[in-house]
């Protein structure tokens, strides 16, 4: 008679246990900045929290748990190079309205999921506090960087365009809490780290000279993204986030170079919303 064994039933090396004491219950939360380019409130999941515990790095991993070298090559764990820094972000003045909807797409994509590299991933190990303590902290510091590469110099959360900026922090330390908890785990759901991504639909806009604001250049932009991630295949599960469908509506001023954010329109159907008064 043959004998049925569940993968979840398998001892875990203590290096890998910690992400499984992370917990397999799936908790609803509201987040802003899955509004992809905007504030569109939508429900999202995250995997909850629970202590870790102590872990070693000396265990072995049994021969049966060794990766094929086609399973290496594939291996969703890979970690791509990203270069998340002021300057790989700011978006330069040649661009044009179409250029620029595009390297914007890119750069929320590279917030969105910023900071996901081993070395964070073993201060998370060490850390002593939660997951959700973590993520948030990382965000915030990630916040500066993103700040500082699109918005106008010496811009805080209390200018035009603070609320974009924060719903997008949360929607980042959103997707860091479920990588942290998906990255290199062994969990039998957890086939990918979780990431988020979106796909620009269409993008058009004009560039023009304002002599009420000292013949600076100025660009309107109208942009449609649709949202994508992988929580079908992790703990995260199905989100609203994936598939969903945004359209926005920036001002930007061409200022030492490059172009900044200025102000933001949701123009989603259904989900009007007042534009955001320039400083």
């Amino acid at each position: 008679m043959s004998e049925t064994i569940s993968l979840e039933n398998q001892p875990l090396s203590p290096l890998t246990e910690r992400r499984e004491r992370l917990g397999t219950k799936v908790a609803a939360g509201t987040i802003l900045a899955l509004g992809l380019f905007g504030l569109t409130a939508c429900s999202s999941s995250h995997v909850s929290a629970e202590p870790k515990p102590s872990h070693s790095r000396t265990t072995e991993m049994p021969p049966s748990a060794l990766p094929t070298p086609a399973e290496t090559e594939s291996d969703p764990n890979v970690l791509p190079e990203v270069d998340f820094t002021v300057e790989a972000m700011q978006i330069p003045d040649t661009f044009t309205p179409e250029q620029v909807a595009q390297k914007l797409e890119s750069d929320i994509i590279t917030f969105d999921n910023a900071s996901e590299t081993d070395a964070l991933d073993k201060q998370w190990l060490d850390y002593s506090g939660t997951i959700e303590d973590f993520a948030a902290q990382q965000a915030q510091q990630d916040q500066e960087t993103f700040m500082e590469a699109l918005l106008p110099p010496g811009s805080t959360l209390q200018g035009s365009m603070g609320p974009w900026v924060e719903a997008r922090t949360t929607g980042h330390e959103e997707t860091l809490r479920n990588w942290l908890a998906t990255y290199k785990s062994q969990h039998i759901q957890d086939k990918e780290p979780y990431k988020t991504t979106q796909t620009l639909n269409s993008a058009s806009g004009r560039i023009y000279t304002s002599a009420d604001d000292g013949n600076v250049r100025l660009m309107d932009l109208d942009v449609s993204v649709t949202g994508h991630d992988n929580g079908a295949h992790n703990r995260v599960g199905q989100t609203e986030w994936d598939g969903s469908t945004a359209v926005s509506h920036f001002l930007l001023r061409d200022y030492d170079g490059h172009w900044d954010l200025m102000q933001y329109l949701d123009k989603t159907p259904g989900n009007m919303s007042s534009p955001t008064p320039s400083n």
